[in-house]
């Protein structure tokens, strides 16, 4: 029998088929469909890559273009290599206080949080500061939160509580420093005009906040007069959420009233607790470095620890210098050998409250990162998943 020359041979009429010719594949032989499994596996290896390489690089980054911009090394030698073995130990005990502290003010902004959650999410999120500043920073202690077993909703309210009782302490410091300075007789008429100032701020910004907190109405009209103050700003750059801005407050208004009504003392009581230990820190720093208190008394180093604070919150190049230069005048330290002496004890301070804490936060980071993945991100069974 023989095949019409128009057809090609049929295979199951005995054919051979050419060697050299590509075969298409039949139904039998289509290619298999990838798994789920296969597929979900493959994307979490992607992200663990890019985890991997973004976290060189911000390391990389950190350690060899930001720092050096901002430390002298041979300066910190110097400073360190002063100090005896007692006063180390001192200045890192003192350190250690004021990241619990912090951490304690993380437990106290989220009821159920441990205080080692709190500790790692916050020295993590310190740690992270040094190369996203806030809000970047929040963003990884937000993650954290999620992982402890907490909601979305919960653990953004928990993040905003955090950072909004941190400020209103940074803010509160220089307040009391004043206060103390002026109440020993060594203040200024200026000084005074700058309390009852910073003072008005202060309970204006709190007074706001506890009525977002505690009111539906408070909180729909600060939400309103925000949402008209920013929805220029926002169509401008073409953001479709400007009519949001209002519930959004509201919202959170809601959210933490009942973590405010709860831990509102514990709240207080914390990060005050904060602030007075990087006091503690800074009276320590002053001392190590040759200032006597006939130089510097308890109430112009509370002061100096409130200013450097404050001056640390601004995104300004330079920090370290203008802190130097402006707190040593406000603190009438004329002399050549006081300006050094505080040169070297903001230098102390410098490291033990930011260079100190990095470390810690890079283990707590990749020890969170472990523990993610063998899928027991909670470190306390009790912690319940808040819906």
């Amino acid at each position: 029998m023989t095949n019409d020359p128009g057809t090609a041979p049929d295979p199951g009429a005995g054919a051979v088929p050419d060697p050299g010719a590509v075969q298409e594949p039949g139904p039998d032989v289509d290619h298999v469909p990838e798994s789920p499994s296969t597929r979900s596996r493959r994307n979490r290896m992607l992200v663990r890559l890019v985890g991997a390489i973004i976290l060189v690089s911000l390391v990389y980054y950190s350690v060899f273009i930001v720092l050096p911009s901002e430390v002298s090394w041979a300066q910190l030698a110097a400073a360190f290599s002063a100090l005896t073995i007692w006063q180390l130990a001192a200045l890192v005990a003192a350190g250690l206080v004021v990241i619990a502290t912090l951490g304690w003010g993380s437990k106290a902004s989220l009821p159920g949080l441990t205080l080692y959650q709190g500790t790692e999410s916050s020295v993590t999120s310190q740690m992270s500061a040094f190369v996203m500043p806030p809000p970047g920073d929040m963003v990884i202690r937000f993650a954290m939160y999620r992982t402890y077993g907490y909601s979305d909703e919960r653990s953004a309210s928990a993040v905003l509580i955090a950072m909004i009782g941190r400020y209103l302490a940074i803010g509160a410091l220089p307040v009391l420093g004043m206060a103390a300075v002026l109440i020993t007789g060594q203040g200024s008429t200026a000084m005074l005009v700058w309390l009852v100032g910073c003072s008005a701020v202060l309970i204006a910004a709190t007074i706001l906040m506890l009525r977002v907190v505690g009111s539906e109405g408070a909180a729909e009209a600060v939400g309103g007069f925000i949402q008209r103050l920013l929805k220029p700003l926002l169509l401008r750059l073409h953001q479709g959420w400007h009519d949001d801005v209002q519930d959004a407050i509201v919202r959170f208004g809601e959210r933490t009233r009942q973590t405010v009504e709860g831990n509102g003392r514990v709240l207080v009581v914390a990060n005050l607790s904060w602030a007075l230990a990087n006091a503690l820190l800074m009276l320590l720093c002053v001392r190590f470095a040759g200032l006597a208190p006939s130089d510097l008394d308890l109430a112009m180093t509370l002061l100096a620890a409130g200013l450097v604070m404050a001056l640390d919150t601004l995104p300004i190049p330079g920090k370290d210098v203008l802190a130097a230069s402006l707190i040593a005048g406000i603190l009438m330290l004329t002399e050549p050998d006081q300006q050094a002496a505080f040169t070297v004890a903001l230098l102390l301070y410098r490291t033990m409250s930011w260079l100190m804490p990095m470390p810690i936060g890079g283990v707590a980071y990749f020890v969170w990162r472990a523990r993610v993945r063998r899928g027991t991100a909670s470190t306390d069974s009790s912690v319940p998943t808040v819906g």
